[in-house]
């Protein structure tokens, strides 16, 4: 994955380049192949509402429990954040660009980002005891060759999106305000385009990500047929074309197709299989 170039820049004990940082989390797999894509992560975030928890989240306010609210806020950020990517080994590669005040930008590895995001959300709930303060984040992924000011921009829209997280009921239609516009929660999080409750992201990032990598393994799935998820996701979010209503028999076609390929499964081993996948993926939204 590197070029010669770049092998001519390494030196021991030099700070890496991003296309360095992209590789972290391209693996080996058992059979002697690399698994995984050489992608940099941008993640930015800022605590929502600040200006309304100065005003009012303080008992008879007084310009020194603002300061020292202030103070609080930036510890996380400016003392927490750092001390968190140095004590565990699995963020040491997180580039921090800036971390402090009420905001924080960081570039590294797509999916080591997504777990620091994770834990970094439920640290700073811990932080302010559960109480109703929070951040958005935007996280975007790219190639590492993208100029730095091009990456916070990105990184910005994505923000801006996450802090626009609208929420819909029960019946598919956004939840309006007092005013009858549609009600802006933010506490959310941009992630490759899409906006989800930081509850949501989690379960997405984790469990269910994690059943689809067992099953991948489990089954030898291609990348082919993971990839092709992609587009029945999309069809399954759209209800509004006729057509998108055949995403499950399509499912159930792609993954008969691929299960009926392994030679080493019986015919009724291969239908418990279809099966199993089917109802994984399809009925419990992985």
């Amino acid at each position: 994955f590197l070029t010669d170039d770049d092998l001519d820049e390494v030196e021991i004990n030099a700070p890496k380049l991003l296309n360095h940082l992209a590789l972290e989390d391209v693996k080996p797999e058992s059979d002697g192949n690399w698994y995984g894509i050489k992608a940099l992560a941008v993640l930015k975030g800022d605590i929502d509402n600040l200006g309304a928890i100065f005003q009012d989240g303080l008992e008879q306010p007084s310009f020194a429990k603002m300061v020292a609210l202030s103070r609080q806020v930036n510890n996380f950020f400016a003392v927490y954040l750092p001390y968190l990517c140095q004590s565990q080994s699995k963020y040491q590669n997180t580039y921090i660009v800036f971390a402090g005040g009420d905001d924080f930008f960081l570039l590294g590895s797509w999916h080591q980002l997504i777990d620091l995001a994770n834990e970094l959300r439920k640290e700073f709930s811990r932080y302010v005891v559960n109480n109703q303060i929070h951040f958005s984040a935007g996280l975007t992924v790219m190639k590492p060759k993208i100029p730095i000011y091009q990456l916070a921009e990105i990184a910005e829209e994505a923000l801006e999106q996450a802090k626009r997280r609208k929420v819909k009921d029960k019946n598919g239609a956004f939840i309006k305000d007092e005013n009858g516009k549609d009600k802006i929660f933010k506490n959310g999080v941009t992630c490759f385009k899409q906006t989800v409750s930081w509850d949501d992201f989690e379960k997405l990032t984790t469990e269910r990500y994690d059943r689809l990598e067992d099953l991948r393994k489990e089954y030898d799935l291609s990348t082919a047929y993971v990839y092709g998820l992609l587009r029945l996701t999309d069809m399954a979010a759209d209800s509004n074309k006729p057509e998108n209503w055949l995403w499950r028999s399509q499912l159930y076609y792609r993954t008969y197709r691929a299960i009926a390929n392994k030679r080493d499964l019986e015919k009724e081993a291969k239908k418990r299989a279809c099966e199993k996948l089917t109802h994984d993926i399809g009925k419990l939204g992985i």
